[in-house]
């Protein structure tokens, strides 16, 4: 078995914020393409949809997550920005200036 390294003192230790926020993107990921699907009979019989329009109903739940993760991106994309200019890893308290 290898050495493991010790770990980093309590000040040095990388923001764990980042990886919290991947976590969380990917469980609504998974919620927002899973949840329509629970209730596709329900809806599909209230609405009285037809096979076609049942295919419609679900390729906009699509178009919806695509939609949402250009904004995440465009918001995302001042932060990364300064983080590749200055090579320094971005912190909590500076991305939000």
């Amino acid at each position: 078995m290898a050495p493991s390294r010790p770990l980093p003192a309590p000040g040095n230790r990388p923001p764990q914020a980042p990886l919290a926020i991947v976590a969380l993107a990917t469980m609504l990921a998974l919620v927002v393409f899973t949840a329509p699907l629970t209730t596709l009979d329900a809806m599909t019989a209230g609405l009285g949809l037809t096979a076609s329009e049942q295919a419609w109903v679900m390729s906009g739940m699509r178009r919806r997550g695509a939609a949402l993760g250009v904004v995440r991106r465009a918001a995302a994309a001042p932060l990364a920005r300064r983080h590749v200019v200055s090579g320094q890893p971005v912190r909590a308290e500076t991305a939000a200036e």
